[in-house]
């Protein structure tokens, strides 16, 4: 029973990471000429959360953070484009 309860874990913590990942930008330049074209066209709303996320996720690049520039990348779009 134990085994199937860790295993069962784990394979939702695969599946979990695999769909996260598709959603997640990367940290480069193109990625982030995309997010900054996302902010532009945001609504007045959306756009000084959006701003705040792009403003992290430039810090985080310049300090070779890759996974925290692109989680706040991720989160600049999301930002950017919710209803």
């Amino acid at each position: 029973m134990i085994r199937l309860t860790i295993m069962a874990i784990a394979f939702s913590n695969a599946f979990t990471s695999a769909a996260f990942a598709q959603n997640a930008k990367a940290c480069d330049i193109d990625s982030f000429k995309l997010v900054l074209a996302e902010v532009d066209d945001a609504t007045t709303e959306n756009r000084e959360l959006a701003i705040a996320e792009l403003k992290m996720a430039k810090d985080k690049m310049i300090a070779d953070d890759a996974e925290a520039c692109a989680m706040h990348l991720t989160n600049a779009s999301n930002a950017a484009t919710a209803q």
